[in-house]
């Protein structure tokens, strides 16, 4: 868990950890209410739903964001 918490930060991203049965979301934003949330498999975000949240959390503006989506 540590390792994976250093290669977030490392990368500058949301954290998720799974064991097979279910997901810790660790949520680096400081915008939950709780730092670690357990999720089930049915309860996991959407891509869209995570894109938002990473959005919100970098402040992208939509002109930021075409450059980030933009292929190599």
């Amino acid at each position: 868990m540590q390792q994976a918490l250093e290669y977030a930060e490392t990368l500058d991203i949301q954290f998720f950890s799974t064991n097979g049965d279910g997901f810790l979301f660790h949520d680096r934003t400081g915008a939950a209410a709780e730092v670690a949330t357990d999720l089930t498999l049915d309860s996991f975000p959407s891509p869209a739903d995570l894109w938002s949240s990473y959005r919100l959390w970098k402040g992208l503006t939509p002109e930021a964001e075409q450059i980030v989506l933009k292929d190599y």
